[in-house]
């Protein structure tokens, strides 16, 4: 089993985090990758989506044509680039492990362009109704909050999604913790 982990858009919170989860995971699996945002490399440069998408798209195809089985790890904007890609049938993981899921729900935030932009992610969640997830979401986060995430999987009738609640830190997230998390996941499908 291999892993591709995808990080948040903030090149300074997270270029250094998804080396580090690399790092730790790297003993649970045959190899580790991970997607190094463009924008990461200047200032100047913004996000783009479909640019993400489809260099997702080509590490997931080097996966599928070797025929080695992998699981997502993602974090925040990450999550949303996995949920597009599988919602499009374009990449195929055993599994997805996310954390700090972006979504505003109308009970966490009065901010309504967040709201608007973060619409999309609960159709995006409700497509995936069979692969092993889970989420790691802090009590602290910025976005939903565990306790709303889970009521809006519930409400969708979304049962193949674990959330597991963070130690917190807000909109980061402890290495530590999700490797222990990853392997807890491992262990529970026998991957």
């Amino acid at each position: 089993m291999d892993a591709l982990v995808l990080g948040g858009e903030n090149r300074e919170s997270n270029q250094q985090w998804i080396e580090q989860v690399a790092d730790v995971l790297a003993p649970l699996f045959n190899s580790v990758t991970y997607l190094t945002y463009k924008h990461w490399q200047g200032d100047d440069i913004p996000f783009d989506m479909n640019h993400e998408q489809r260099k997702l798209r080509l590490m997931a195809d080097t996966f599928q044509i070797e025929n080695r089985a992998y699981i997502i790890v993602a974090k925040s904007v990450g999550s949303v680039l996995a949920l597009r890609e599988m919602c499009d049938q374009q990449i195929f993981p055993f599994g997805l492990v996310m954390c700090g899921v972006p979504y505003y729900s109308p009970e966490d935030s009065n901010d309504k362009v967040a709201k608007n932009t973060a619409k999309e992610l609960p159709a995006l969640l409700a497509t995936n109704r069979t692969l092993p997830t889970y989420i790691l979401q802090n009590p602290d986060e910025k976005f939903i909050l565990p306790c709303n995430l889970e009521r809006l999987l519930e409400e969708q009738n979304l049962t193949n999604y674990t959330v597991l609640q963070g130690p917190g830190g807000g909109h980061q997230y402890d290495v530590e913790f999700l490797e222990q998390s990853v392997a807890i996941f491992k262990e529970r499908y026998g991957v």
